[in-house]
């Protein structure tokens, strides 16, 4: 077991704040999204940080060693767990389908 917290459900990343650090748990989206959120390389098992949070406008994350900015809508749909500040940042896994050559 690393340092989750384990026993916490799984939130929209849209309630974490500037600084915290997560890893992906799910996308509560359809196809589009969740093409879309693995083009930017948030797969299940990314860990990740929030450089700026969603205030009236899109958020900015750290996501292995890019920042990227994505909508509050496309955020609301990315379900988190909050990771210690000690947590490592991980390759994501690969992706579940082919990615084309």
């Amino acid at each position: 077991m690393n340092e989750f917290t384990a026993a916490a459900p799984p939130l929209p990343l849209t309630m974490l704040e500037a600084g915290q650090r997560f890893r992906v748990s799910a996308v509560c989206g359809g196809c589009g999204a969740s093409e879309r959120l693995a083009d930017l390389g948030l797969l299940n098992g990314t860990v990740a940080q929030v450089v700026r949070p969603s205030c009236g406008g899109p958020m900015l994350l750290e996501v292995r060693g890019s920042r990227l900015a994505i909508g509050r809508g496309l955020a609301s749909k990315l379900l988190v767990q909050v990771a210690s500040p000690a947590e490592a940042f991980e390759p994501a896994p690969a992706p579940a389908f082919p990615v084309p050559a």
